[in-house]
């Protein structure tokens, strides 16, 4: 199962176009098509990222069409991200199905392909297997979790729109706007970017992603029961919302944002609630909350993409399909580390990705880059 998979769509390329970006696509020899994000730098040139692309299915003739193409378009590197995700298993003779396969592998290092240190995406993540009954959800959850979800059940309103069904609804207040929950939304993300130091996109580009992915996304918002009088009439009911992405199988947490102001009320847990059971309803197989912290004792990257990092909170001894979400310690010197204990309370499993890395085609506008990146957090 690829977790990115939504990022390999012309919906999701559609999106970024809107957002201002360049979409390229390469015909796979099996027929398939991988999908790449244009990044211009300057004079011409760019960079392409590529998230979730199925390398597990490459050929070399793939490997050498895709450096034909980049070159052409003056690309210095290509990225790839999210491309295979590795299950960590108390069986330490446990095979990862998830990997790469040696033959791709050979081939990229005799490309001399380069970890990148600073990877676009989370590294770690939490995965729900929905399959599991909705009272087994609940089970498996901490315990904290299951109570703020029925305290949010009791005190909050959730309002769902779809992809443009966005459009021409109406505010708390009754004023018309052309995106009035996505303007809530984002007024709540500049607050939490504020309150959180997290850094927030223009509106726009939200606007983009509600536009371009369609019935694929998913706005769900959170407000004051009417038993609140008249503050819950007015634009401060609203106390919460998330962002969930639709790929084939996978449901994804992409973004999340929440008052400042009666946090008592636990509304973020019961839109993610909600979003779990609507992906499992649509017949979603998982739902990634899309990262967390680093977990105690171990370091970026990863020493061995299948080895147990050394966790010092413990694990269940009996559990081979990856580590239970509840048992890890997170880094508490990780900023995401207030974030990554709410998800946690969901329960889940533990997980991480393969190494990103970089197909390198200037080498010397590359290394200029790199240097770039490291003394102006330069990304590219």
């Amino acid at each position: 199962m690829e977790h990115f998979e939504i990022t390999q769509s012309e919906d999701w390329t559609r999106f970024q176009e809107l957002a201002g970006r360049k979409g390229r696509v390469l015909e796979c020899e099996n027929g398939q098509k991988a999908y790449f994000i244009e990044i211009p730098l300057a004079f011409g040139w760019c960079t392409w990222r590529g998230i979730g692309v199925n390398l597990k299915e490459w050929t070399r003739k793939d490997m050498h069409s895709l450096t034909k193409l980049a070159r052409a378009h003056k690309v210095v590197s290509v990225r790839f991200e999210g491309h295979g995700m590795v299950e960590f298993s108390t069986n330490k003779g446990g095979k990862n199905e998830r990997s790469l396969s040696a033959d791709i592998k050979n081939l990229f290092q005799e490309l001399a392909l380069k970890h990148v240190p600073h990877p676009y995406l989370p590294e770690y993540t939490i995965v729900l297997d929905l399959s599991l009954s909705e009272e087994a959800l609940l089970t498996q959850m901490k315990r904290k979790g299951r109570y703020n979800i029925k305290l949010a059940e009791k005190e909050v309103r959730v309002e769902k729109y779809v992809g443009n069904e966005i459009i021409e609804t109406k505010d708390a207040v009754g004023k018309s706007s052309p995106m009035p929950a996505l303007d809530q939304f984002y007024t709540l993300a500049r607050e939490t970017a504020k309150r959180d130091g997290f850094a927030v996109h223009p509106k726009s580009y939200y606007e983009a992603m509600m536009k371009g992915l369609g019935k694929n996304v998913i706005l769900y918002m959170g407000y004051m029961r009417e038993e609140h009088g008249a503050l819950a009439k007015s634009a401060s009911a609203a106390l919460a919302g998330i962002i969930i992405v639709y790929g084939r199988e996978t449901a994804v947490y992409y973004y999340g944002a929440s008052s400042s102001t009666h946090r008592d009320l636990m509304a973020p847990y019961i839109l993610q609630w909600e979003a779990i059971k609507d992906a499992k309803k649509a017949g979603k197989k998982e739902y990634d909350f899309m990262g967390t912290a680093r977990p105690i004792g171990t370091s970026l990257p990863m020493r061995a993409p299948h080895a147990l990092p050394d966790f010092t909170n413990g694990h269940r001894p009996d559990f081979e399909n990856g580590i239970p979400a509840i048992d890890i310690a997170f880094d508490p010197k990780d900023p995401l580390r207030g974030v990554s204990e709410f998800k946690q309370k969901f329960g889940g499993r533990f997980v991480t990705f393969e190494p990103p890395f970089d197909l390198v085609l200037n080498r010397g506008l590359y290394v200029v880059l790199s240097l770039l990146r490291h003394l102006r957090s330069f990304a590219f």
